[in-house]
């Protein structure tokens, strides 16, 4: 083998080994920010009068467990309104019936959109409903 060969040989290997590094890496931060990247969901919208400083990417609970989260918030009139993204395994688990509340999650002030579910179990809210 002549020192030509092997130099590219190594530099092979190490791109290899640097590729497989990065796409480990990415799965890695998904998997620790508990998402994944095939979940289907669908979004409907929330309006307040107060949004008591809940922001994009604040999670959704219900029971305690977290099912998505506020994609976005926007001021229509006197109103704000947040678009709250679900994951679909949550689809028929939202009774149309339901509270919603925006309760600070810590003393640090960080905020939470809380799901009571409702008494209905023959409606629930689907994908674009308000």
């Amino acid at each position: 083998m002549n020192n030509q060969t092997l130099q590219t040989t190594k530099l092979f290997w190490m791109g290899l080994l640097v590729f497989s590094s990065l796409i480990l890496f990415f799965y890695g931060v998904k998997f620790l920010q508990e998402e994944s990247i095939q979940k289907s969901s669908f979004s409907f919208k929330v309006i307040f009068k107060n949004a008591q400083g809940i922001d994009s990417g604040d999670d959704v609970r219900m029971l305690g467990k977290k099912i998505g989260y506020v994609k976005g918030t926007s001021i229509i009139g006197q109103n704000i309104i947040l678009d709250v993204q679900i994951n679909n395994i949550f689809n028929t688990s939202i009774p149309i019936d339901s509270k919603f509340e925006i309760t600070s999650e810590d003393i640090m002030g960080s905020k939470f959109l809380r799901i009571y579910p409702g008494k209905d179990s023959k409606k629930f809210i689907l994908d674009g409903d308000t």
